[in-house]
């Protein structure tokens, strides 16, 4: 499959939001906490009548029995509002996977997926590079073909130096929001034993 191929599957992905599945994707990824914005907390933002294919969790109850009917209330999505795009970029990942591609790029598309859904919900987003010379933060601001647009010219680089994983999760373990969203794109080689935190 193509980078193209794969790009644009990222991109239609923005637009199958209100699938279930996603939804309920979406809630495990970004975690059920208060949003650091302006009327964050999950504010009512509206009220209708329940559907078939609602979750049922989001039925409220008072509301209901007041109308007579199942009414569904519909909140202010609660949102990570920060994550951290790790990745790898170590010559190691320049290694050809069983589909072809280098590891980096499937590490980048990995990144692309997450930078998608994070813009849908309004995250703020670092993109971070590291390897045995040096640990960069890429500045990026805009959407998600400024993204793109970013990683790609940040991925035309040298491929030099090693990988240090451990100074990566360092990285990681420095970050002081502890509500943010963290990931880490590398190979199956990277981690060690020792790295899992039980």
């Amino acid at each position: 499959m193509s980078s193209v191929s794969v790009r644009k599957k990222i991109e239609a992905l923005g637009t199958q939001m209100s699938l279930p599945t996603v939804r309920k994707a979406l809630g495990v990824l970004e975690g059920e906490h208060a949003s650091g914005r302006r009327g964050g907390g999950g504010d009512v933002m509206d009220m209708r009548a329940y559907e078939p294919g609602d979750e049922s969790r989001l039925i409220d109850w008072k509301t209901s029995a007041r109308q007579g009917r199942p009414m569904v209330v519909q909140r202010e999505r609660l949102s990570t509002s920060r994550v951290w795009l790790l990745m790898d970029v170590g010559r190691e990942m320049t290694g050809i996977c069983p589909s072809g591609e280098q590891a980096y790029e499937v590490a980048a598309n990995a990144l692309r997926m997450f930078a998608a859904l994070s813009m849908r919900r309004a995250d703020d987003i670092s993109l971070v590079f590291g390897d045995e010379s040096s640990i960069t933060r890429i500045p990026f601001n805009g959407g998600f073909a400024q993204f793109e647009r970013t990683l790609d010219t940040a991925l035309r680089r040298n491929w030099n130096h090693g990988r240090n994983i451990d100074a990566l999760l360092e990285y990681a373990r420095r970050i002081k929001d502890h509500e943010a969203l963290i990931v880490l794109a590398t190979d199956e080689h990277a981690m060690a034993e020792r790295h899992i935190i039980q």
